[in-house]
């Protein structure tokens, strides 16, 4: 249904699209930009994946990533409703209210770097015949953990949808910071699934999952702790922050795959792929 635009009492702007002047509703383009967001890391992983020519298709990593994550959040809300339980805190309460409670921020930040980090990585285990090097190890953790922030992208970009389509907001530059965000939070993902399956193929698995699960606790008990707390209260400068986090990451992984390049013959497994 189209947007009655003489309602001025609303709150709501209509945005008009140039293609075909049709019209495009907050909501909807709440939800398409959250869905933007995982282009870039679909484009590089397509390119590193039509460059290495693995034999496996790019979307069959993909979504075992994405069920991995999917899986984890079973555990997840099963140990966040017992906590609450336990702690006599309703399940109605809203959110903004739960992530200034110390105690579910931990749990929920400890079993997100648990959960997610184990699930994600069991689908690239399933498949740890085809990986004959630890290069090909951090190309398949970069497509499983792509997958697994794609989906959480588009999952969480259908709330944000129907949040505003709910209750409608004026379009300001702030609506970007969701979407920016997630694109933060897929290379999160997939630099940190990467790093998993390079330790776990070197004969460190106990330490690969340590590292990742903490650094995935870290990140999400820092970021929510900044803004509930009120240390930060520009949403641009918390998205900065995350960003941080996931930049810091990929120099020591990018040498480490140039390393792993250097010295590894091309994989056995190169044929045709999509």
């Amino acid at each position: 249904m189209l947007p009655n635009k003489s309602n001025k009492s609303s709150g709501k702007r209509t945005l008009y699209c140039f293609y075909r002047c049709r019209v495009l509703d907050a909501q909807d383009l709440v939800f398409i930009l959250f869905l933007l967001a995982a282009i870039p890391s679909l484009v590089l992983n397509i390119w590193i994946w039509r460059r290495r020519r693995y034999g496996t298709r790019f979307w069959i990593i993909l979504g075992i990533g994405a069920v991995g994550w999917y899986a984890a959040q079973i555990p997840k809300s099963v140990i966040a409703i017992a906590y609450l339980n336990a702690a006599g805190i309703p399940l109605t309460t809203p959110s903004e209210e739960l992530m200034k409670n110390t105690g579910i921020l931990a749990v929920g930040a400890v079993s997100a770097g648990v959960f997610e980090e184990l699930f994600k990585f069991m689908g690239i285990f399933a498949l740890r015949r085809r990986i004959q090097t630890s290069g090909d190890a951090i190309c398949y953790g970069l497509g499983a953990g792509s997958g697994a922030g794609i989906l959480e992208a588009v999952l969480l970009g259908g709330a944000a949808r129907s949040i505003v389509a709910a209750q409608p907001i004026e379009v300001t530059s702030d609506i970007l910071a969701g979407p920016a965000e997630r694109v933060s939070a897929i290379f999160l993902h997939a630099a940190l699934t990467a790093i998993f399956a390079y330790l776990f193929f070197t004969k460190k698995p106990f330490s690969g999952f340590a590292a990742t699960a903490g650094y995935h606790t870290v990140v999400d008990v820092v970021a929510p702790w900044l803004m509930a707390s009120g240390t930060l209260t520009n949403i641009w400068v918390l998205e900065a922050v995350v960003a941080a986090f996931t930049i810091a990451l990929y120099p020591p992984l990018l040498a480490v795959y140039a390393r792993t390049k250097a010295t590894s013959p091309a994989s056995p497994n190169a044929s045709h792929t999509s």
